[in-house]
């Protein structure tokens, strides 16, 4: 299986932020479950080093690239990571134990933090995951009968090389 976490702090409960929801990334999950897809995105093939981001982040360098940005390491594809616990460690002033959860990574050096302490509840952390906001401009809502066919016409291709 090539499902695999990387540390016991990576299986986790993530809320989603209302604006994906509305956006219809859910409806998309139900319908690619229903078409028989159990992968949000099926069409990335699987890496034995770099799992499935290996070609989300060759498409992402690419879409940049052509934006004129140039290739300097400020703006990656790890970049949405770092945007992310920024905006909640310095603007929302959430704590380290909430965005250590949300993010996956270790929860504390101390046996305390490491063993003891149980996870943020659910609530918390959907409040905090509302709280977070670029300021994007607006995008259209998913089109999931589009969405399909374009999965399925990428995999297809997947499987013909």
């Amino acid at each position: 299986d090539s499902k695999s976490l990387k540390n016991a702090n990576s299986r986790r409960l993530i809320p989603v932020h209302p604006t994906l929801i509305q956006l219809g990334l859910i409806d998309w999950r139900d319908r690619l479950e229903a078409e028989g897809f159990d992968r949000l995105f099926p069409e990335l093939s699987h890496h034995d080093i770099k799992g499935y981001s290996k070609d989300a982040v060759k498409w992402f360098s690419r879409f940049l690239a052509g934006l004129g940005f140039p290739r300097d390491n400020r703006r990656t594809f790890h970049s949405f990571r770092h945007g992310f616990s920024s905006q909640c460690a310095n603007k929302l002033q959430v704590s380290e134990a909430v965005l250590s959860q949300l993010t996956g990574h270790k929860r504390g050096d101390s046996t305390l933090m490491t063993v003891y302490r149980k996870d943020v509840v659910p609530d918390v952390l959907v409040e905090t995951i509302k709280a977070v906001s670029f300021n994007l401009p607006p995008v259209a809502s998913f089109d999931l009968d589009a969405g399909v066919k374009a999965i399925r016409d990428a995999t297809r291709r997947k499987r013909s090389k």
